[in-house]
């Protein structure tokens, strides 16, 4: 599978429009950064001292790792309260969304952690030195933005997490339907469990790809592994003959057995031009005679 870069959907722009998040607001959270930024040291100690009482720093942070990412969110704050939303702004969201996906960590530990920091720079950093309608606006327009980037983060952690669940998919996919030179100018691909769409269009992907750089004359499709055959499955059988066939490969499928056969031939399947052997051992004698080598017993 390609490795595809894990991008948020939404620019700085959408992303500001969507939290309603105006220039204003990010002049309010430069103000009250330069409030509470000077006590950054004193939230960092009060932050790790609550989730080490709640058991979490020790669960997904080693003493090892402790420097690096304390000055991992101290760098984030610093930005946070910057206020300056650029691409590298972003960029950063999404990479922290990453991390967290990469090392498990649950979204709503990562919640609490957003919920926790917001309750320590408004209850015990701040200092009181705005006015009541100064600190009210100031409040919104720090939850504007916390939103914002809690909401990059993780869209970021979901897809990562998709992108794994597709990394392993294509992993057993790729053991699961292998395709294998056997012989010069022979392959062959045994097909084990279910065959939907999605599927068989990988399939023939892997074994279009295969008969090209191997450049193949016979490709044997063994389907006694297959657990259902319908009509779908039987199409998509058709489709693989003529593919390889328009590639130059002649296509043999095996293993198939008298229900196999009595289904195909109820299901009006077209077979005239399909080449089909019971058995693999049948399958490999025809593709080596294919090739010109004679097997003697």
């Amino acid at each position: 599978m390609k490795n595809t870069p894990i991008t948020s959907s939404l620019t700085q722009a959408d992303a500001l429009r969507l939290f309603d998040i105006t220039q204003e607001d990010l002049e309010r959270i430069r103000k009250f950064g330069e409030i509470c930024l000077p006590h950054l040291d004193k939230f960092i100690e009060l932050f790790y001292q609550r989730l080490d009482e709640h058991g979490l720093l020790q669960q997904w942070f080693s003493p090892e790792m402790m420097p690096k990412v304390r000055q991992q969110q101290k760098m984030y704050w610093r930005e946070f309260f910057s206020a300056q939303i650029d691409e590298s702004y972003m960029k950063q969201r999404e990479i922290l969304g990453m991390v967290h996906a990469r090392i498990g960590l649950p979204l709503p530990t990562y919640s609490a952690a957003v919920d926790l920091s917001f309750r320590l720079w408004v209850q015990n950093i701040y200092t009181g030195c705005l006015s009541g309608q100064e600190y009210s606006e100031s409040i919104i327009s720090f939850t504007k933005l916390l939103h914002m980037d809690t909401n990059v983060v993780v869209e970021s952690y979901h897809q990562m997490i998709e992108k794994q669940i597709l990394d392993q998919h294509q992993t057993i996919l790729e053991m699961t339907t292998p395709v294998t030179s056997i012989w010069k100018d022979v392959l062959l691909m045994p097909i084990v469990g279910f065959i939907d769409s999605k599927r068989a269009t990988e399939i023939m992907s892997s074994v279009l790809e295969k008969i090209a750089s191997m450049r193949a004359r016979v490709l044997i499709l063994d389907i006694s592994g297959v657990a259902v055959v319908d009509s779908a499955v039987a199409n998509h059988l058709v489709k693989f003959t003529k593919a390889s066939k328009l590639m130059g490969c002649e296509a043999i499928i095996s293993g198939v057995s008298p229900a196999v056969a009595q289904t195909m031939v109820t299901l009006g399947v077209e077979v005239n031009h399909m080449n089909t052997t019971n058995t693999l051992q049948d399958a490999i004698e025809t593709a080596l005679l294919k090739t010109g080598v004679r097997i003697s017993t």
